[in-house]
């Protein structure tokens, strides 16, 4: 694990974003923050049922009357699948919404344009708003949409899942809708398959009781599948359902204070996003600044960029000329970062680096 804010974030994960091996599924939690300001599935079915004259979703599963959103939804308009997704398109109209900042820092955790992957469930297109704000107006992003999915195992652009505003016949919103796309002529299940075979995933904006999660469970199997990530800020007593569901749960804090505060997932991303796009100036800033101070002073998430740098061929020899405080020799040294110089073992790069700043060292003292 790593330390970014408060978070352990898995280091896997992170050296996967690192070698361009990640696929970020976003839901419509990433949609929801101001300014974007668009509604959840829940409350969208809430809102076309209004629009059908008819009462809001039961929340309470106890409750006779109580419907999964995919089948409240199919059941609003049994004979014109249609008139659902002309509602949800006039409710959801984004041409005048804006992206909010995690989409755009959800954009910039991926090294280049050519590199981003992107499938999202939400209809509405703010990631590619996101994206032109980012890059140049002019800069390349390939954009699928449902039912015209590309190649699961190879692709990168912005993929919209379920469809788009830019053609809502194809939207995916009720239960005969899911039904189709994952089971019955699976055209979703077909792209989905070789992704997760192949990429490493991180879902972004979804929750347990969310339907996409259902219908992934009945539609892929849990073998041969690299592995799968949720930044979630569920309780710690849910992260057994999530691993369950073949997930593993990346935790972050809720804000108590105000209900559905999301800043911590937004400053996490951010965080996120500049850690891994930080150039070799921003390194040797930063690892002059931990170098300063006594090893034992500095807090977890200082410890990890330290520890990454020393494992980093281009970065450690940032590390040995911004460092020529003493007391980083003993730490260093505890870690086993300094074993092989002392064994009769063929020395990488590092280790020949590493044996530099010790020898410096050797010379003062």
């Amino acid at each position: 694990m790593i330390k970014i804010t408060s978070v352990n974030f898995p280091k896997d994960l992170y050296n996967s974003f690192k070698e361009n091996n990640v696929v970020v599924f976003a839901g419509a939690g990433v949609s929801m923050g101001k300014p974007s300001g668009l509604p959840s599935f829940s409350k969208l079915a809430d809102d076309i049922a209004e629009c059908f004259g008819e009462k809001p979703m039961c929340r309470d599963k106890r409750d006779p009357l109580y419907r999964p959103i995919d089948l409240f939804l199919d059941e609003l308009s049994p004979n014109n699948k249609m008139a659902i997704n002309k509602r949800a398109a006039e409710i959801l109209n984004d041409r005048y919404k804006k992206p909010n900042d995690l989409h755009m820092n959800i954009i910039k955790l991926f090294k280049d344009t050519k590199n981003i992957r992107i499938v999202t469930t939400n209809f509405d297109r703010l990631f590619t708003k996101a994206f032109h704000k980012v890059y140049e107006k002019n800069a390349k992003l390939k954009i699928y949409s449902n039912p015209a999915l590309p190649l699961g195992g190879n692709f990168n652009g912005i993929v919209h899942l379920h469809g788009s505003l830019a053609d809502p016949e194809h939207m995916v919103l009720t239960r005969t809708h899911f039904g189709r796309a994952y089971l019955t002529d699976g055209g979703v299940r077909r792209f989905l398959l070789p992704l997760f075979q192949k990429y490493t995933v991180l879902f972004i904006g979804y929750s347990l009781d969310d339907v996409v999660m259902d219908y992934l469970q009945r539609a892929l199997p849990h073998e041969t599948m690299q592995k799968r990530y949720i930044l979630t800020g569920s309780k710690a007593d849910e992260s057994n359902k999530w691993k369950s569901l073949g997930v593993e749960p990346i935790r972050f804090e809720i804000t108590k204070e105000k209900e559905n505060d999301y800043s911590n997932l937004y400053d996490l991303v951010d965080k996120l996003a500049n850690r891994l796009n930080r150039n070799l100036i921003d390194w040797e800033n930063k690892l002059s600044s931990h170098c300063s101070k006594k090893p034992q002073s500095l807090d977890a998430e200082a410890v990890g960029e330290v520890i990454e740098a020393l494992e980093n061929r281009d970065i450690v020899t940032t590390f040995i000329q911004v460092n020529n405080n003493t007391d980083w020799i003993q730490w260093v040294y505890e870690r086993g970062m300094l074993d092989n110089l002392f064994k009769e073992t063929q020395l990488n790069k590092i280790d020949r680096i590493l044996g530099i700043w010790l020898s410096n060292f050797s010379k003062i003292l």
